[in-house]
């Protein structure tokens, strides 16, 4: 109806006609949002639906986590706390809120690795890790043989993952007041971790008295000040433990190396004080001369005293227990006489080195003059048998050395394929090059079309026992997932137990003490699914596919992953285990 005329009007065709194609439009539009939304990120589809755009609704979110709290450090650990970081507006809020937001993640991840503690000590109480616990060896307690389980569930070592079992085992069953404080995010593991191997093995009394005067202000303390307290309580309140603790800790004492990149790696040693401050005063008296101001020595030393609050967690020096080892320390009372070689005069290159860099030349060239003479110091000589010193030890019936891998075809020269050093991994060219012409080390030879061991030699002898010889080259490491032990530290395995099992190249494999232990005893099963890969099952089933690194590139293969054979695929998790291989008569030292 027309109002102004008091006349009805009659909608035309084409009137009628728009708007039912407007009504269908919108209605399209409605469904195909309705369609996508879920398509969109969260945030996108929340501030939709809530009528605003995705700026406006991220910072209402974040102060709708925050409820009543002015900021996340007001928080307490837990999932509120994940919540509200997960959300945090980065660029809408100012630099406090943001310090406050780096520290919250910090307590949060406390907070996650106190749960995941508790959840690897739960596991090491199952039945599954418990296979081997009668027989009275350390490689089969459980907290071990949870660690090899672990390894097929992440990433680990097994030094990282027994690492993770031991502090969960510790926290739970010894330091249940430092679990807490983890769990609150107070503390971060690396202070937790200090506590914990400062105080274990003390009497319960003296434990409880002195985290009750640590863990009140340990959350303002740093790392360094946390190690420092609790040392010196110890001191201060049982004088005559600590001395017991000393003889003890020398027990532990081990040297390792860590690989980093660029051709360089870092060499870790855990001594008592005064020998690590004796190899500081000679490296240092080693370089005497005209060097260059160290102008990384502040920060050297910095570095220096937070490390030393608590041993690197990242190094996989394999120090497990009951494991060999052909590291030898002398004890203060037993030292060798004898001096280390000098070494050759400097080049030109060498000139103007730091003292950094000359500290750790001087190292280097006591080890080249021991693998020189064969005996520790340096001072023998390997022509007329003349020497002084301890004799450097042996391992399967040779010297221990180092091996370099070197393709025939870079050894000559044709070539720039990289080199391979044991224990460390590849290597520039021209260095394998020069180290392979060095009558110190050990090269192999490579055939070019499968990158597979084909010969080595030595300048000085020529090589026995070809076959643990073959084994230890072709294999280099601990075949079990997770151990890096070098393959000259471990025992020779028959995969299908000898005499069923023949002793030959395809049924033996390097296995070090402690995995050669649990593959018996602790329901562990390997199987040869193609040459050169090996199926492991776990004792909850898991299984894992370890295939054989080439030592050298293949001709035919270009750079990347896919130089290296696909290994089959791992059958799903519960598959039966192996019968064939089960524990049989097999038991180490075969």
């Amino acid at each position: 109806m027309d109002g102004s005329r008091g006349t009805e009007v009659e909608p035309r065709n084409g009137d009628v006609a728009g708007s039912h194609a407007a009504a269908e439009a919108e209605a399209a539009w409605v469904a195909l949002v309705e369609r996508d939304i879920d398509r969109w990120s969260a945030t996108e589809s929340a501030a939709l639906r809530a009528g605003m755009d995705s700026e406006e609704f991220v910072v209402a979110e974040f102060a709708a986590e925050l409820g009543d709290a002015p900021s996340v450090a007001e928080m307490p650990t837990g999932v509120g706390l994940a919540s509200a970081l997960d959300v945090v507006p980065l660029g809408h809020v100012d630099a406090h809120e943001l310090g406050d937001v780096v520290a919250g993640w910090e307590r949060l991840i406390a907070w996650a690795q106190a749960r995941q503690a508790a959840a690897a000590a739960e596991l090491t109480s199952r039945e599954e890790m418990r296979a081997g616990e009668g027989h009275g060896r350390n490689s089969l307690h459980p907290v071990p043989v949870t660690a090899s389980e672990l390894c097929l569930t992440w990433p680990w070592t097994k030094p990282q993952a027994q690492r993770v079992v031991d502090q969960g085992v510790q926290l739970r069953d010894v330091f249940p007041a430092v679990h807490r404080a983890l769990l609150e995010g107070r503390i971060d593991t690396r202070r937790a971790k200090i506590i914990t191997d400062v105080l274990r093995g003390h009497e319960a009394a003296l434990v409880e008295r002195i985290l009750a005067a640590v863990l009140p202000h340990v959350h303002a303390w740093t790392s360094v000040k946390v190690g420092r307290v609790v040392r010196r309580l110890l001191h201060e309140l049982a004088p005559e433990s600590m001395k017991e603790r000393r003889e003890k800790a020398r027990k532990d004492r081990t040297v390792w190396m860590e690989p980093d990149a660029d051709g360089m790696a870092w060499l870790h040693a855990y001594l008592t004080a005064e020998e690590a401050a004796a190899i500081m005063a000679a490296l240092t008296a080693a370089t005497s001369g005209d060097a260059q101001p160290d102008h990384n020595a502040a920060d050297a030393d910095h570095d220096a005293a937070d490390h030393n609050a608590q041993p690197n967690d990242n190094a996989d020096h394999n120090a497990q227990p009951d494991q060999a080892t052909a590291d030898h320390a002398a004890h203060p009372d037993q030292a060798t006489a004898g001096h280390a070689a000098a070494g050759p005069p400097p080049t030109a290159a060498q000139q103007g080195r730091s003292a950094g860099e000359r500290r750790a030349d001087a190292l280097a060239a006591m080890a080249w003059a021991s693998l020189t003479s064969g005996r520790l110091g340096g001072t023998g000589c390997a022509e007329c048998g003349s020497a002084f010193g301890e004799p450097l030890a042996r391992a399967h019936g040779r010297a221990v050395t180092v091996n370099v891998t070197v393709p025939w075809s870079t050894l000559l020269g044709l070539d720039e394929q990289p080199g391979e050093l044991d224990g460390y991994g590849p290597i520039d060219a021209d260095t394998a090059r020069r180290l392979a012409a060095a009558g110190v080390w050990r090269w192999i030879g490579t055939d070019p079309a499968g990158g597979w061991a084909l010969d080595y030699g030595r300048t000085r002898y020529t090589p026995p026992q070809d076959l643990v010889d073959y084994v230890l080259l072709r294999d280099r490491e601990c075949r079990m997932p997770g151990c890096h032990q070098p393959a000259y530290r471990c025992e020779i395995d028959h995969r299908i137990p000898y005499p069923e099992g023949p002793t030959s190249a395809c049924n033996c494999s390097a296995l070090c003490r402690s995995c050669h232990l649990q593959k018996h005893h602790a329901g562990w099963s390997v199987e040869q699914v193609a040459p050169g890969t090996q199926r492991w099952t776990s004792p909850t089933g898991r299984t894992q596919t370890v295939t054989l690194p080439r030592i050298a590139p293949a001709a035919h293969a270009g750079p990347g992953p896919d130089s290296e054979p696909d290994p089959p695929p791992d059958p799903p998790p519960g598959a039966p285990f192996d019968e064939r291989v089960a524990p049989l008569d097999d038991i180490p030292p075969f």
